[in-house]
């Protein structure tokens, strides 16, 4: 896979929205802010303790159902995909978005009312650039019946075929070309849409209770029972408004020529965690001892990590600690019993989120990372002489040269350690 740069943008003034969820019935407040380069968008809960924040990655969704909803430590968000188009289509790559409740205003059920707003608050550029996502192969998950491809494109095309038991729903298909068609005009006011005999099933499951005709099309037997219809085929174009929004925690933009059939929020995840993926293989992402050493000056008996087997630049990095009965610390913590100490494992993971900040910089060997600050740290369980320490670090918030990053340690999948770390980016003293 190839690359393309595209330039970082904002807003220019901040816009304001105010709903009920449409699946939980809250109503909810919701202010989108101008952000600095390198923020990438993020959402806020301002209700909850702290304000804690979830990124809008991939990485952060937790359910699929009838909407796609992310959580990143407490702060959880509902039904993020209609605001998530609009952003993608605008090209906005740094957003700060406050919401006082769990889930997004649902409006009128289309994203056409938050292009408007988003239309008045202005764009503007900001220093920077993006790698967007070009596929040199295609890429596809599911099987006959429900399935999704993407292949290499210059520009981002969606597709969907709705094929359903249903005379409101059989044979359905549309397709978004940009630069040949208005995003305003073609997808932004299609509804999301419900069958009339799901509606009692949706609401015994916890949804849709904010649901109504005034925020969605619901289809009946003989058609569809909403006054209104913006389209014939409504439905599947708002099948091409999800797959927009879906697609844009992929967290770059992607240029490929994308179809959907029979497929829903959970197989849009699908298929870009397996894009995801497939240019990380491409690109290698594991970096081994030697050119970490490049980027770290920690030497034996500090430096604590072996190897980086996942790294997304400015994003995100995976490494691993192998806990040896070798290490010198175990000589002198609980000889007879030995046991990681837990400031050391903190050090691990910030060496880790070191090579993070300084991979890819062409001045990394002049430069040095000085740690801040650290919260919320928690040790869950002891770490052991044979356990194999796996830490990931994601990126919270970026501001000239200092990153907050959340950190989270696993051995074997459980959690041993995780917290905050703040660190900045220094000139190396000289000898």
């Amino acid at each position: 896979m190839t690359r393309a740069r595209i330039k970082r943008k904002t807003i220019e003034n901040p816009v304001e929205f105010v709903g009920q969820g449409l699946h939980t019935g809250v109503q909810v407040r919701l202010k989108a802010l101008p952000a600095a380069s390198g923020t990438d968008v993020v959402f806020i809960r301002v209700d909850l303790e702290g304000a804690p924040r979830v990124a809008a990655l991939l990485e952060n969704i937790i359910g699929s159902n009838r909407g796609t909803d992310l959580k990143q430590g407490q702060a959880e968000v509902k039904t993020v995909e209609h605001f998530l188009a609009v952003v993608h289509h605008l090209g906005i790559t740094d957003l700060m978005v406050e919401i006082d409740g769990p889930e997004l205003p649902a409006l009128d059920g289309s994203a056409a009312l938050f292009l408007e707003k988003f239309k008045g608050a202005g764009l503007k550029e900001l220093d920077g650039f993006v790698e967007a996502i070009v596929l040199a192969e295609e890429v596809s998950v599911g099987d006959n019946g429900c399935r999704m491809l993407a292949r290499p494109a210059e520009v981002l095309t969606l597709s969907y075929q709705l094929e359903y038991d249903h005379p409101v729903l059989a044979g359905q298909r549309f397709s978004y070309r940009p630069g040949e068609m208005s995003f305003a005009e073609e997808i932004s006011p299609a509804r999301t849409f419900c069958l009339e005999e799901e509606v009692e099933e949706l609401k015994k499951a916890g949804l849709a209770k904010g649901g109504s005709l005034d925020n969605a099309l619901v289809i009946g037997k003989r058609g569809y029972l909403n006054e209104v219809v913006h389209f014939p085929d409504e439905p599947c174009r708002h099948k091409v408004l999800d797959m927009m929004g879906d697609l844009f925690l992929l967290g770059k933009p992607l240029l490929a020529e994308v179809e959907g059939n029979r497929s829903g929020h959970a197989m849009n995840a699908e298929l870009a965690r397996a894009i995801l993926a497939r240019a990380q293989k491409k690109e290698g992402t594991r970096v081994e001892i030697k050119e970490i050493m490049k980027c770290l000056p920690h030497r034996y008996p500090m430096l604590l990590v072996d190897r980086i087997v996942e790294l997304e630049p400015g994003k995100r990095v995976v490494g691993i600690k192998n806990v040896s009965i070798n290490e010198p610390f175990f000589n002198g913590h609980f000889p007879g019993e030995p046991v990681m100490p837990g400031v050391l494992q903190i050090e691990a993971m910030a060496q880790v989120g070191g090579v993070l900040m300084l991979r890819g910089d062409e001045n990394a060997k002049d430069k040095i990372i000085y740690f801040m600050s650290v919260n919320n740290v928690k040790w869950r369980k002891p770490v052991i002489p044979g356990d194999q320490l796996r830490m990931e670090l994601t990126v919270l918030s970026k501001k000239g040269n200092i990153t907050k990053m959340l950190g989270k340690a696993t051995v074997d999948d459980k959690v041993v350690c995780e917290g905050e770390l703040m660190a900045m980016i220094a000139d190396r003293p000289e000898d």
